[in-house]
């Protein structure tokens, strides 16, 4: 008969007689290949761009969390939340190995220790309407149009046209106090370093949404 705790304790791990049990369980946990065809499906979904912010609720030892740092890049920023200490001391001592910067807290799912809006993507937050793409459908129905048709349209910008359309963004960024002029610095030389390269890829989608009197 196993003496290991029961698995159902993982909301209280930190309680239990054997809490680096679980961090043993998790690390098994990802070996089969039907668990790494589903994080692939999900990475491919979320479709993170270099800068972004992600927020994993419930990390464990951080082991998905590590696979988005080259994802991210170094503009972005990782953050890992666990109700467990043990998990959390785990993550943080991996994250110490690999020399990476991830930033791992203990914290509730029901009160995350983190402003509103402190992981979206924010630049359709900064002008009218940014947003407005994906409000067209409901928009449309709310004025009585039926929707004909929905096109997403994956738009790709060099360099040059981004740093125009980004550059007053970082701006507001730095004077808001979300960005420091440090961090600013390092992302935009981080995108001239990928375009010398030519393996730099920007793009945004528009929505292209037809609609109709029924």
């Amino acid at each position: 008969m196993s003496t290991h705790p029961h698995t159902k304790l993982f909301t209280q791990v930190d309680r239990t007689k054997d809490p680096d049990f679980f961090v043993r369980f998790m690390d098994e946990a990802q070996r089969p290949e039907g668990i790494q065809a589903s994080k692939r499906l999900m990475l491919e979904r979320m479709a993170l761009a270099p800068g972004a912010a992600v927020l994993e609720v419930g990390c464990g030892p951080g082991t998905d969390v590590f696979e988005l740092v080259d994802v991210v890049g170094p503009t972005g920023r990782l953050v890992g939340l666990d109700a467990s200490e043990a998990m959390i001391a785990e993550a943080r001592r991996r994250a110490g190995e690999r020399r990476v910067a991830v930033t791992f807290e203990v914290g509730d799912v029901e009160a995350l220790p983190f402003p509103d809006a402190t992981f979206v993507l924010s630049y359709c937050d900064s002008i009218r309407n940014g947003w407005i793409g994906r409000q067209l459908p409901r928009l449309f129905r709310e004025q009585g149009l039926e929707v004909l048709s929905i096109d997403p349209v994956q738009v790709f910008v060099h360099y040059a046209p981004a740093e125009l359309f980004l550059g007053s963004h970082l701006a507001h960024l730095q004077a808001s106090g979300t960005l420091s002029p440090d961090q600013a610095r390092r992302w935009w030389e981080y995108l001239q370093h990928a375009d010398r390269r030519g393996t730099l890829l920007i793009g945004f989608t528009t929505f292209v949404v037809v609609g109709a009197r029924s």
